[in-house]
């Protein structure tokens, strides 16, 4: 699974609009948002172990990240639309 380790932030304009360009079904985005340093790099990694196969994945660890930490483009910006006012 490709992804970008850009800031959101990297970008000139209106940041909201660029996933959207470059997000694709062969290589979709995933927005992690960073607001807390510890709590998104324990999303990260539960993230990408959730979506990996490996023998003796434990279910009760490996459960999935928080959805108000990491998701699509549309999911993470839309749940904080109310924050900007």
């Amino acid at each position: 699974m490709p992804f970008s380790c850009l800031p959101v932030t990297h970008y000139h304009g209106d940041w909201r609009r660029r996933p959207h360009i470059t997000d694709t079904a062969d290589a979709p985005w995933v927005v992690i948002k960073s607001d807390d340093k510890k709590r998104a790099r324990l999303n990260c990694m539960q993230h990408f172990l959730a979506n990996l196969d490996y023998a003796d994945k434990n279910e009760h660890v490996v459960h999935g990240p928080d959805p108000m930490i990491v998701g699509t483009p549309s999911q993470v910006i839309e749940k904080d639309r109310h924050l900007r006012g």
